[in-house]
């Protein structure tokens, strides 16, 4: 059982495209092994689960009559030491064999979910990071682990990208994931897809543009190439039916509007003359791709799933509306450089409006709100109630809907700060300092509202830390250093 189950999802892997547009590429022949579905992969789990918990359960047994014997002095053979090198080669197989099952279930059933994805996708970042090192690159290449775990672990079509990792735990997954699609091609002649191809750039993109440590430069000639690259998507097919050429044109869409948008992010990150002006062109540029790819979709004559839904079906159907609401963000962004603060007002309240269960939109409305707040000088006294009841309701539907993020609960933390609530705020920032040890608005708070006993381990937590976001936890550090110790050289 264990060896069809492997062999069916290397055959899935190697016969088909895990994401590509509905008819595939050229590169793809046809009339193979289709991909496997929802109840295929239930059963493939649970004989895989059984047989790796099986194999490891006798491998702790021979490795426990192994210590008995190496304590009475009793060599063992070359010929047992190969058999176990074995032994451990076979559970790493089946380790990785049902990790990219595991991956194939979720991408095809929880990822776009709101609350659950996210945490199914730490989840995942959790278990199988150990998987990824050069000495599985031949396993990887077999089940398409790397690929299908790089997309979860990005997850950056359907929800904010790369939310358990470091940019350089990200860098290693990438590399890792590009060495197993050459192994492919060397063992199977597997050939990666136009559409994984730009999946990949983008993951990488986002990693360099978002994560702490990234480099921007190199982000945006990834964002390029990637928007470059989608336009071709699908275009050297064999099209056979009106709704095949729809997908493809929703798929160039939804890969040009995210590429659009990550530039546009970038050059709002950058202080030049034209950068802003430049920026609301290419956020609005994303806005009218991710309309007409909405468009097209409502055009289908058939729906997006059918009996036997694959991979991008499933990610395309939570694509369109993910990037509508940031893409609202992102313009609404370029209107506060601007000065026009009425017209972003309005895109932010349409995304909050339109998607009421999007952690994202509340989060943005409630930012907005509070930068308002900052900028006018308001306190707790002079802030209207209508005004104060609206920013609460707002921050607090944030911290719900995305309570695996630190943001919504550093802002919130902030936000009773303001209103002089103490134990509501450091209870807020304790949360965010919880998920991100390092965040410095809930650091800053933090050392703020406390004297530095209270906050000592806070702080050494996030110095240990490699994140460039820990200067607040090394400047309270040496503040107590120098003025409690009396140690200025430490300081």
């Amino acid at each position: 059982n264990t060896s069809v189950c492997k062999a069916i999802l290397i055959a899935s892997w190697i016969n088909t495209n895990v994401i590509a547009s509905t008819h595939g590429d050229s590169t793809v022949q046809e009339n193979l092994l289709p991909s496997v579905t929802k109840n295929d992969l239930a059963l493939l789990i649970s004989n895989l689960q059984h047989s790796l918990s099986r194999f490891s359960q006798q491998q702790n047994d021979k490795t426990g009559r192994g210590k008995e014997n190496t304590q009475n002095k009793v060599l063992l053979s070359d010929a047992a030491d190969k058999k176990r090198s074995l032994e451990v080669a076979a559970i790493n197989s089946l380790e990785v064999a049902l990790a990219g099952a595991n991956c194939r279930q979720l991408l095809l059933g929880r990822e776009g979910e709101q609350e659950g994805g996210a945490q199914a996708v730490g989840d995942i970042a959790h278990d199988y990071l150990k998987l990824f090192n050069v000495s599985l690159i031949s396993e990887h290449a077999n089940y398409g682990t790397a690929f299908l775990h790089c997309v979860i672990s990005w997850s950056g079509l359907v929800q904010r990208p790369w939310q358990f990792y470091s940019v350089t735990q990200a860098r290693t997954m990438i590399s890792i994931t590009k060495s197993a699609f050459t192994e492919s091609l060397k063992l199977w002649g597997r050939r990666i897809s136009k559409l994984e191809t730009v999946f990949v750039k983008l993951a990488e993109a986002d990693a360099e543009a978002l994560l702490p440590g990234g480099l921007l430069v190199r982000a945006k000639e990834l964002y390029e190439m990637a928007l470059s690259e989608s336009i071709n998507i699908g275009k050297d097919a064999d099209v056979s039916s009106s709704d095949e050429t729809l997908d493809d044109d929703i798929t160039r869409y939804i890969l040009k509007a995210h590429s659009l948008r990550g530039l546009a992010q970038l050059q709002l990150r950058t202080n030049v003359e034209g950068s802003f002006a430049a920026a609301e062109a290419n956020a609005r540029g994303a806005l009218e791709s991710i309309l007409l790819a909405t468009k097209i979709l409502e055009q289908r004559r058939q729906p997006m799933f059918t009996s036997t839904p694959d991979v991008f079906q499933s990610i395309v159907s939570k694509a369109i509306p993910y990037h509508l609401c940031l893409t609202r963000h992102c313009i609404a962004e370029c209107l506060i450089m601007s000065d026009r603060l009425v017209d972003a007002q309005k895109f932010l309240e349409d995304s909050y409006r339109d998607f009421p269960n999007n952690s994202d939109a509340a989060f943005a409305l409630g930012a907005f709100h509070l930068q308002r707040i900052q900028q006018t000088g308001k306190s707790q006294s002079n802030i209207d109630p209508p005004e104060k009841q609206a920013v609460n309701s707002i921050l607090l539907k944030a911290a719900k809907l995305g309570s695996v993020n630190a943001d919504p609960f550093a802002l919130l933390g902030w936000w009773y700060e303001l209103l002089g609530d103490r134990k509501r705020s450091l209870g807020c920032y304790s949360k965010a300092l919880l998920l991100k040890p390092t965040h410095p608005v809930a650091g800053r708070g933090m050392v703020r509202l406390c004297i530095f006993p209270d906050v000592k381990v806070a702080c050494k937590k996030a110095a240990d830390s490699t994140s460039s976001e820990n200067g607040w936890a090394w400047w309270a550090l040496g503040r107590a250093t120098s003025l409690e110790m009396g140690r200025d050289e430490v300081a």
